[in-house]
């Protein structure tokens, strides 16, 4: 089958970079493991550069290719891969079947596949099975309790809309954040079930948050460390281990790059500097102040070292200016955090002591970096 990608170097000034690591891993007998971050999930350009044949034949010649790639689905991705690979060539088309997935849905996913088909060393990982655990929670849990996440899962989303919506019209320069109008939704919601549908709910959604998120809501450390574990599990001598996954899971303390150490290089599109994606409300209690090694800027086919605040403000789409003051900014926030209790409920007005914050739970709505 022919390539979807072109066969010559698309990013050459990348290699360099992915050389030097790679022959010093080699020269010291050390693992080797290069992380491509992406500005959110599987942007084209990101998945476009983890699948450049020259970055294949480049990794061949220093161990087995390992792709770990992110889909929060992890055991229909393995599948429709493996159908692929085993000759079924209309598993990764748009009608197949696939839920929404931006993972499936990319065409260099079937570049990736193909290696893998063509060389029996070249493997590809999904490890994260965030929505497996929640389909398997909700087949083994009562039948009311299943009726009952239901009635709550076809409404949450729609609440926390006109939440948002509300909050907004009432005070435009407040707006509410979205775990707080997550909370909101979900008490409101609450309020409107029977005490029995109440009670059915809230004794399966303690198991469905302990999947989706882990200990801590508001992070997703917990979930890196089951991530970095799978792959671990999977990663044998001479291997050399190429990972795409959201900024988030890789610019915080405790995160996978803590869990499985590399060279870590963020792909940043022309549209979609770091800074929409970290400054968003949607990440703004959260603390990101880690750096990739080096940033590449598809569009302008440059690779820049992020050890300086030039370098480093430049990736957040600001002036250095700007990025003393968010840097300031951080810090204090950070120091905020940890002050904080535990439970973000019991910081929050508007919900009553009883209740936690909900974890997203519709795939569409999770959030999940």
């Amino acid at each position: 089958m022919p390539s979807i990608l072109t066969t010559k170097p698309e990013f050459p000034e990348i290699l360099s970079v992915i050389k030097e690591y790679l022959e010093k891993q080699k020269a010291v007998g050390e693992p080797a493991r290069i992380h491509f971050l992406d500005t959110n999930h599987y942007t084209s350009t990101s998945m476009k550069v983890i699948a450049d044949k020259s970055l294949h034949e480049l990794v061949k010649q220093y161990g087995n290719p390992v792709y770990v790639l992110e889909s929060i689905n992890g055991a229909e991705a393995s599948k429709l891969v493996q159908d692929y690979i085993s000759g079924d060539k209309k598993a990764l088309t748009p009608d197949s079947g696939v839920t929404d997935n931006k993972a499936l849905k990319n065409a260099s996913l079937i570049e990736i596949a193909n290696y893998a088909s063509q060389d029996q060393k070249t493997r590809i990982l999904f490890p994260d099975t965030r929505v497996d655990d929640l389909e398997r929670i909700l087949t083994n849990a009562p039948k009311d309790q299943r009726e009952a996440f239901e009635k709550f899962s076809q409404n949450f989303g729609t609440e926390v809309d006109r939440v948002f919506a509300s909050r907004r019209g009432m005070d435009r320069n407040n707006p509410i954040h979205i775990e707080e109008a997550q909370i909101v939704a979900l008490n409101i919601m609450l309020r409107s079930f029977n005490e029995q549908e109440r009670n059915s709910f809230l004794a399966v959604r303690g198991k469905i948050a302990q999947a989706l998120k882990g200990d801590d809501l508001l992070d997703t450390s917990a979930i890196d460390e089951k991530i970095s574990s799978r792959v671990l599990e999977n990663i044998r001598d001479h291997d050399v281990q190429l990972t795409i996954y959201g900024a988030a899971h890789f610019d915080k303390k405790n995160d996978l790059n803590d869990r499985m150490p590399g060279l870590s290089i963020a792909i940043v599109d022309k549209d979609k500097t770091l800074a929409k994606v970290l400054m968003s409300d949607e990440f703004g209690r959260h603390v990101h102040n880690q750096f990739p090694d080096y940033a590449y800027y598809a569009d302008q086919h440059k690779i820049t070292k992020l050890d300086n605040d030039k370098a480093k403000a430049e990736y957040l789409g600001m002036d250095e200016k700007q990025f003393k003051a968010w840097e300031l900014s951080i810090k204090v926030r950070e120091e905020i955090i940890n002050k904080l209790p535990s439970s973000p409920v019991e910081t929050s007005p508007t919900a009553p002591q009883p209740y936690q914050q909900p974890a997203p739970i519709k795939p569409g709505q999770l959030g999940l970096n």
